[in-house]
């Protein structure tokens, strides 16, 4: 086994890799891109990655596939002069070690609560916030579930938060009843209350220490594996999905369940 300092420098070799795509006789389709074209692809090369942390499949494809993207993305921003891979990575180093006080500085975490009350202190003094001022730099372009997850962790980084789960599910089914409300009054909020529950939900699961994308994705396989289980079962008998066949269907989704 090499040493760190004997070991090749491979991001060195995926930015040859770029510059040589992007070179005059190189691809037409990698010349061709901008820093704007390419963020669709940074968000579907993204979601492979976990979807291949899932599921425990292609780990290290999607890993290779979203690092040449980075480093693609930032030779592009290096030939508008806006930055380079070394200021990139010493910007970011810098940063780690400043936002860890309790691990390179005088303080000690002995949780991660403590860990991340550190954290969100040298982030405001860094960026000279008030405690009042943690929600300005906001993730939006997350889906909401994981959206929602950020913003209930950044509030309980400063003690913002239920005291336990039983708070927090009671919390999520006020929610649900003031949901079933609207929807029975038919009030024009019920959209809103749905949102809120989801909110809720998303909340409670911070006190899970389970991620709500994951865990809505994990439902999500195990629903198309039980359809799919109950679609064989359907041919089996000479049917289709279909209204026309509905109770069939839900008579066999149920002996799916008890299996998958």
């Amino acid at each position: 086994m090499t040493s760190d300092s004997e070991s090749p420098d491979f991001i060195a070799q995926v930015q040859a890799m770029c510059r040589r795509l992007r070179a005059e006789d190189g691809c037409p389709w990698d010349r061709a891109q901008t820093l704007l074209t390419m963020t669709p692809y940074l968000l579907e090369e993204t979601y492979e990655l976990i979807d291949a942390i899932d599921t425990g499949v292609g780990l290290e494809e999607e890993l290779g596939d979203l690092l040449f993207l980075l480093v693609f993305v930032m030779e592009l921003a290096a030939e508008q002069g806006l930055t380079d891979v070394g200021a990139v990575v010493r910007s970011n180093i810098e940063k780690i070690h400043r936002r860890h006080p309790h691990v390179f500085g005088e303080f000690r975490a002995a949780n991660v609560e403590e860990a991340m009350q550190h954290w969100e202190e040298a982030k405001r003094k860094e960026k000279n916030d008030s405690a009042a001022g943690i929600m300005k730099r906001r993730p939006e372009k997350l889906p909401g579930l994981a959206l929602g997850f950020r913003i209930a962790e950044k509030a309980g980084a400063v003690g913002f938060e239920w005291k336990d789960w039983r708070e927090a599910l009671a919390k999520a089914e006020e929610e649900f009843r003031e949901l079933r409300e609207a929807l029975e009054s038919g009030s024009p909020e019920a959209e809103l209350e749905l949102g809120d529950t989801i909110f809720a939900l998303t909340n409670l699961a911070r006190f899970m220490n389970a991620d709500p994308e994951r865990a809505v994705r994990g439902s999500i396989r195990r629903f198309l594996e039980r359809f799919q289980k109950m679609e064989e079962a359907l041919k089996e008998r000479g049917l289709a999905p279909g209204q026309e066949n509905r109770d069939v269907m839900l008579q066999l989704w149920k002996e799916t369940r008890e299996k998958v």
